[in-house]
């Protein structure tokens, strides 16, 4: 027998092979390897392999068959030795280990009793769920254990019962009146242990102590005193041998991270809560010869405090591990005494929290130190050093009325029972109520009760109908799950209801509950207090559980059609075909399936004829023989396999090979030929459906010993078919144009169809001329290629026309059944092309040939002839000029004398489909209407931001304003069916050596295309394929018209003004005007600013508006208008022309101006008006200083910031 319990979310795996359970464990946890061993009884072992050992007195070795077993013994795996394989196997191996008495209940998932187990495995069974209530309180269930079936003959059910009246021998029991610890003996007597160092000799656990129902009385036995071999005979009989000796030395201190002396919360209203989890004092231990096991700690406590103002106290190591939150307390003295080791070398830090009792009045005072070497104990003795007294930092008490509050409650459960398999179940619904602050919750940790194993669950996360609050693959080995982490915060005020959800793998008939065990188990904390609190408050805290125990229902068989079961058609006469396909999945438990019915419905020319060598599949394997499928026209209204004329069923049967192991899914798939029961291939259209019919009994659910039927279930019907190929012209692609002497063009593009009977196997493509000429007339070397991969040549095809050209494929390309392939067709086109070859012509699939792969059935197709794209044959390339789209060609602006790299204009140059283009030779030309081309110097093209060809320091020739930019490599290269930008970039002439127009001179420049190129053409490009020149179409392409000037204005809004419409003269826009650096700008009575009124006005109640231009710096009036009524609409602009006063803006400086104006009409609320300046040419006008009195006077020139928009102002 073999059992596999596996899970990623343990520390531990275990594998059950015949009678041995193996243990995979971390080396680290283990002893390095001894060359000469020396044993000792109680021992713990092992050697290469996973299995650990208890080395009796005896001699011999006895096998841990579980973990759980192992931890009813044992704390951690700290204390087993490794030895070699040879030394191991010299011991003889005895037995196998069995719960340690007093610590656990046991049973099995075959027997429906709970057990106590007695030294020597003796059995008990517990005799009702009250009498386990009574002797082992309300969360019994949570200490009981499975044990395997194998394991069970390990130990001897007694046959006798507990009814609550007594406990078991080897039971540790305490009275709730008294903190005194007994060992129950075998003759029921109860022996007392006199010390904490008695009890942890024998290496027993303070959690397993149950107390007692205070109607329970006991006779005393003999007191245990120290180390009992008896009672620490892990082997049950074979021997503990003598005490351990495990002293050593150890240094105890302070340690650096000590926690600094603080207030610790508690509210001021009793019951309220308090602060949780206050750390108090940091020490370490440090094991300086050997491993020691330190037996207790005692711990002094000081202060204007009393040992009532303590909820609870405990003690942690430094990996976050609970050493125990139960000290006993006499005289200011707290003693934890249960035991820890410190490995030899290394150093343990502890930390002691506390909880302060409800009610804690302020202005307390405490400190705890552990005043000398005696206050710690070593188990087996040795020597402690230290500065003693080793002291924490003094902690006060603090009260405040409103320190927060979270308050856990049960809300909902599934109830008493619920499936296994489901995905994404509640499990439990609670409660989470912050008060009095905003509360954050860390961590959450939740306990599974019941007889459920840690496999039970996957995919757990918290839920808050929101958000996923937090995830876990599944329970860990203690069937706890933790949540840490969450940083979930909760207002003051505020419920949360968290759902916690999972999936349900496994566990049928077994139960669960889950709760929150102790306060610690969520860690929240007081978000302006900074402060962890404790949940619900009380200084004992209440179990918060949910109210049903939930039994996992019985296990079930899922059966449904698979998404990829079959459909469409089979190839006619093909062997061992996929006819259907289901997925069968077992929910709860191991489900075995002992026989499937299969129907199987036929059509077309089918009926009686029965469907060859049909087989069932599971997973990829073979079950059950191969038969014939029975089959008929029409149902026969049963499920019985009669084997009569009519018969449409067919039995598989499976025996003891077909189980299916809980939560997973089986794949069930049923081949068969496409032929009838007599071996002739079926017909064109004829079908098959197969259906699973509803089964008679024939699964096993293997837990619980019960059987069920599978469901009906229908496959696809399929149709029979013959095998084919198709060819269809590509569509994607558009008719062709190749220039002559082109090397590997795209001549034709066809798309090849396989039939959906089966997949093909092309094996040769012929091609023929559609045209008037042969294939060989123009092209030569014919490829065809397939996903880009040459499967066929053809280096001199005929040149007559009507003449077929042949490619025999290698490799022959493979098209799946019903899919398709493209395949492209190549070629050189010969130097002669153009003249041989008829445009538009097309080349054409005349035929293909191949193979039916499932059938080796020949597969062809002949007619009719399938042409491809229409071809053209051209002798070179065509360009393509125009103007590019702005804002890569540059809007009309100012060009201003001596400023460099300025763009001027930009052109597109686009090359067609035939072949990429290389420009050698642009002729450029200024023709603006001043004619003054010397205002541009150092010209210069730009392809993609890099200069091509050479810099044109003037245009050269002053009559035609003309200039060569010139490359014998070629400027720049345009790719086929693509475009390129080319930029015109020129230096202003200086000012010294400008010519200037009264009103700025003209500079536009453009270039031509030409219809024929050479190499003296406006334009000269050749074909990158064809050597030969482009060709194009005549036409001239010119760009914007800029202004040559001296200098320009750049406008820009200045802030200051207020929004807030006044019904008075007011300030209604502020702006600035820039002069460029290379010269003054002037604004006088010759030029102009105008702005356009945007107002609106309830009433208009004067027409006598007074509007001002002013310059900002020295409030100097540049212009008035009076008389005006923008309220009403008369006057939507307000012209001024410096009529007052000039005024000149240095090179490149600026000035301020603004306009005011008398607002009195707008005195209604929601009157507003806002002032813009346009960029029309009566906008703006200004002097640059060149020859003349006209001021410069433009429309829309781009660069000087306009237009220019006010602020809105509003009543």
């Amino acid at each position: 027998m073999q059992l596999i319990m596996n899970t990623l979310k343990k520390v531990f795996t275990f594998s059950v092979v015949l009678t041995t359970i193996l243990w995979s464990m971390g080396a680290a946890v283990f002893v390095p390897v001894a060359s000469a061993v020396t044993l000792s009884a109680g021992d713990l072992i092992k050697a290469s392999g996973a299995a650990v050992y208890y080395y009796a007195a005896d001699g011999k070795r006895y096998t841990f068959p579980t973990q759980s077993t192992y931890m009813t013994w044992y704390g951690d795996f700290s204390g087993v030795k490794t030895i070699t394989d040879n030394e191991l196997a010299a011991i003889d191996l005895a037995g196998n280990v069995v719960a340690r008495p007093g610590t656990k209940l046991v049973k099995i998932t075959t027997v429906p009793k709970v057990f106590a187990v007695e030294p020597d495995g003796m059995l008990r069974h517990i005799a009702s769920e009250s009498a386990a209530s009574t002797l082992y309180g309300s969360a019994w269930a949570s200490r009981v254990i499975d044990i395997s079936d194998g394991f069970w003959v390990n130990y001897t059910d007694t046959g006798m019962a507990l009814t609550g009246s007594e406990y078991p021998a080897g039971q540790l029991v305490k009275m709730a009146s008294s903190s005194d610890v007994y060992y129950v003996n075998e003759d029921g007597t109860w022996s007392k242990f006199t010390s904490g160092s008695a009890f942890t000799a024998n290496g027993f656990k303070w959690a397993d102590i149950v107390t007692a129902p205070s109607t329970m009385s006991f006779s005393a036995g003999a007191n245990i005193t120290g180390y009992d071999a008896d009672l620490m005979d892990t082997s049950q009989g074979g021997g503990a041998g003598s005490a351990p000796t495990t002293g050593g030395n150890v240094m105890v201190g302070l340690s650096s991270s000590n926690p600094t002396g603080t207030r610790i919360i508690a509210d001021s209203t009793s019951g309220d809560g308090t602060e949780d989890m206050s750390a108090v004092m940091k020490f370490y231990v440090t094991a300086s010869s050997g491993d020691v096991t330190v037996d207790s700690v005692r711990l002094h406590r000081q202060g204007i405090s009393t040992n009532t103002d303590f909820a609870t106290l405990y003690l942690y190591d430094d990996a976050g591990t609970l050493i125990s939150d139960a000290p006993s307390y006499s005289n200011n003295y707290y003693t934890f005494g249960t035991n820890f080791t410190v490995s030899s070398g290394t150093t343990k830090t502890l930390t002691l929290k506390l909880d302060l009792t409800n009610g804690t009045s302020a202005n307390k005072s405490v400190t705890f130190s552990i005043d000398s070497a005696s206050d710690v104990v070593l188990v087996g003795g040795g020597s402690i050093s230290g500065s003693f007294p080793v002291s924490s930092n003094e902690f006060e008490t603090a009260a405040v009325s409103d320190l927060g509050k979270l308050t856990l409650a049960h809300a909902s459960d599934p109830g008493t029972s619920i499936e296994a398999g489901l995905e994404d179940q509640e499990l439990w619904r609670f409660t989470l109520a912050a008060a009095d602050q905003k509360i954050r919750v860390d961590s959450v940790k939740l306990t599974a009760v019941g007889t459920i194993e840690d496999d039970t669950f996957e995919n757990l996360f918290l839920y808050d109908g929101i958000s996923t609050l937090g995830e876990a693959t599944g329970l860990d080995a203690d069937k706890t799950v933790v949540f840490d982490n969450l940083d979930y915060e909760i207002a003051a005020g505020n419920t949360k209801t968290i759902q916690f959800r999972g999936d349900i793998l496994t566990g049928t008939n077994r139960t669960f509950y889950f709760q929150v065990q102790n306060a610690y188990d969520v860690m929240a904390w007081d978000v302006n207090y900074s402060r962890y609190i404790r949940v619900n408050q009380s200084d004992t805290y209440t179990i918060i559980s949910a109210t049903n125990t939930t039994t996992i229902s019985a296990g079930s068989l899922q059966v449904s059609k698979a998404t990829d079961s079959p459909s469409g058609s089979l190839a006619a006469g093909a062997t061992n075909q996929l006819l259907a396909k289901w997925s069968f999945k077992a929910i709860g438990e191991d489900i075995k399936v002992s026989n499937l019915v299969v129907r199987t419905d036929v059509g077309g020319a089918l009926d009686t004829d029965n469907v060859d060598n049909g087989k069932v599949l599971v997973n990829g394997t073979q079950l059950g023989t191969t038969k014939d499928l029975d089959s008929d026209a029409t149902n026969d209204g049963d499920a019985t396999d009669d084997d009569a004329a009519a018969d449409d069923d067919t039995t598989f049967t499976f025996g003891n090979t077909f189980i299916i192991p809980a939560g997973e899914t089986y794949e069930v798939e049923i081949y068969a030929d496409v032929k009838t029961g007599a071996g002739v291939s079926m017909a064109a259209n004829d079908s098959i459906l197969l259906t699973l019919e509803t089964g008679a009994s024939n699964f096993f659910r293997q837990r619980t010993g019960t059987t069920g039927n599978t469901s009906s279930s229908a496959a696809n019907s399929l149709t029979v078919a013959t095998a084919s190929v198709t060819p269809t012209k590509n569509a994607s692609i558009a008719n062709m144009t190749v220039v002559q002497s082109a090397q590997e063009v795209l001549i034709g593009s066809w798309v090849f169809t396989a039939g959906t009977a089966e997949d093909v196997e092309v094996s040769s493509v012929v091609f023929v001329d559609d045209g008037a000429t042969g294939i060989g007339d123009a092209f030569q070397n014919l490829s065809l290629r397939v996903d880009g991969v040459e499967v066929g040549t053809s280096v001199n095809p005929s040149a007559t026309n009507g003449a077929t050209v042949t490619l025999n494929l290698s490799p022959k390309v493979t098209i799946a059944a019903g899919l398709s392939k493209t395949f492209d067709l190549y070629a050189d086109a010969k130097d002669t092309a153009n003249a041989e070859w008829t445009d538009t012509d097309e080349v054409a699939v005349d035929s293909i040939s191949g193979l039916g792969l499932s059938t080796s059935a020949t597969v062809s197709y002949t007619t009719p002839d399938v042409t491809g794209q229409q071809i053209t044959v051209v002798t070179a390339g065509t360009l393509t000029i125009a103007a590019a789209p702005a804002p890569t060609n540059p809007t009309a602006t100012y060009l201003v004398a001596g400023k460099t790299n300025q763009s001027v204009a930009a052109w597109e140059f686009s090359a067609n489909n035939v072949e990429n283009l290389t420009v050698y030779r642009l002729e450029l030309t200024e023709n603006g209407t001043d004619d003054l081309p010397g205002n541009a110097s150092n010209l210069k093209l730009y392809v993609d931001g890099v200069q091509v060809g050479n810099t044109l320091s003037s245009l050269v020739n002053s009559t035609a304003n003309t200039g060569i930019f010139y490359d014998a490599d070629g400027m720049f290269t345009i790719p086929k069916n693509d475009s390129v930008y080319v930029e015109l970039r020129i230096d202003g002439t200086g000012t010294d050596n400008a010519s200037f127009s009264t009103d700025g001179s003209d500079l536009k420049f453009q270039v031509s295309n030409v219809a024929t190129q050479t190499d003296t053409t406006d334009v000269s490009a050749k074909g990158a394929t064809s050597k030969t020149y482009a060709t194009g179409t005549d036409a001239d392409y010119a760009t914007n018209s800029h202004k040559f000037v001296k200098t320009k204005p750049t406008f820009s809004l200045e802030s200051g003004v207020s929004t807030v419409l006044s019904p008075t003269t007011t300030e209604v826009m502020r702006f600035r005007i820039t002069a460029d650096s290379n010269y003054k700008l002037t604004l006088d009575s010759t030029s102009n600013i105008r702005f356009t009124v945007l107002a609106s006005a309830a009433d208009d109640d004067s027409s006598s508006e007074t509007w001002t231009l002013y310059e900002y710096a020295t409030s100097t009036q540049l212009d008035q208008l009076t008389g005006q009524d923008t309220s009403d609409a008369t006057n939507t602009t307000l012209d001024f022309d410096f009529t007052s006063s000039s005024s000149i803006i240095s090179a490149g400086s600026y000035k301020v101006y603004y306009v005011e104006g008398n607002l009195a009409d707008y005195e209604t609320t929601g009157d507003s008006i806002r002032l813009r300046i346009n960029n029309a040419a009566a906008d703006f006008s200004f002097d640059d200083g060149s020859s003349g009195s006209a001021d410069l006077t433009n429309a829309s020139f781009d660069g000087i910031g306009l237009p220019l928009n006010g602020p809105a102002l509003v009543k």
